[in-house]
């Protein structure tokens, strides 16, 4: 069975006295990183010191059919203070390459990668039609794969993958979403790659399917401005760690709960 947000691969359950309610671990890509190049920053004038070596890779993959037409303002705003607490934290800007990924009206739109301290998300697709999840979570995997094949190529170390995944509804690409997901699930037993999923609102059992790891979290009701600043605290912690450590996430309780 699995247990709700826990992600310490291949670890026995934690004592429920080690790990409050809500609350997981993230364990490192590896405890002896490839390489040992720091990367160059994409802002020459704030140059990163030897701290910054090892980068972590973030897919953020956002549902953009047209059912979430309704909370599009209060989405757009949280996401965009997201993006401004990584940018104003040194540690978090230059530790994470960060990519977009948004789907729907059948579409998926895929934003290159940035170092942190360059994102500044933005809609690359209008909200409208169905909601084709299989085919972005096949792009955000190949996404983080290339990534990370060209990091290891240029002698970064990756500290961990990361996947977001936020939507309101079941994926519309049937034929496509069920290979997608056995393929992620894959990523996430073989490939050391953490899936978030969030249910922007609503229970849909489809979106509890997403991660083998975790159900996914279920947002309270305009509580999106306490899952990006949740999200913004958990990048900080990654982006402080070294590979191999675990990282106490924190509660989600303020913005989310785990049933539908």
């Amino acid at each position: 069975a699995r247990a709700p947000w826990a992600v310490r691969r291949g670890a026995a359950p934690p004592a429920k006295s080690a790990v409050p309610p809500h609350a997981e671990e993230v364990t490192g890509d590896t405890a002896n990183p490839e390489g040992e190049t720091s990367p160059r920053p994409e802002r020459a004038a704030a140059a990163p010191t030897g701290k910054y070596q090892t980068q972590s890779l973030v897919a953020i993959a956002e549902d953009f059919s047209h059912s979430t037409l309704g909370f599009e303002a209060e989405f757009r705003a949280a996401r965009s203070e997201c993006g401004q607490m990584i940018r104003s934290d040194a540690m978090t800007a230059f530790g994470l390459r960060i990519a977009d990924v948004q789907f729907g009206g059948g579409r998926v739109a895929k934003s290159g990668w940035v170092q942190g301290s360059e994102w500044d998300p933005r809609d690359l697709l209008p909200r409208a039609g169905d909601t084709p999840m299989g085919q972005a979570i096949r792009d955000s995997l190949a996404l983080i794969r290339g990534e990370a094949a060209r990091l290891r190529q240029d002698g970064v170390p990756i500290n961990r993958k990361i996947l977001f995944l936020f939507t309101d509804g079941g994926a519309t690409d049937h034929p496509v979403f069920e290979p997608a997901r056995a393929e992620l699930h894959k990523a996430e037993n073989d490939e050391r790659l953490f899936v978030f999923p969030v249910a922007l609102g609503r229970y849909v059992p489809e979106i509890h399917r997403l991660s083998c790891k975790r159900e996914a979290a279920v947002l309270k009701q305009g509580c999106f401005r306490e899952l990006f600043a949740w999200t913004a605290d958990l990048l900080a912690r990654v982006s402080r760690s070294q590979p191999g450590d675990e990282i106490p996430l924190g509660s989600i309780e303020g913005w989310a709960r785990m049933k539908g």
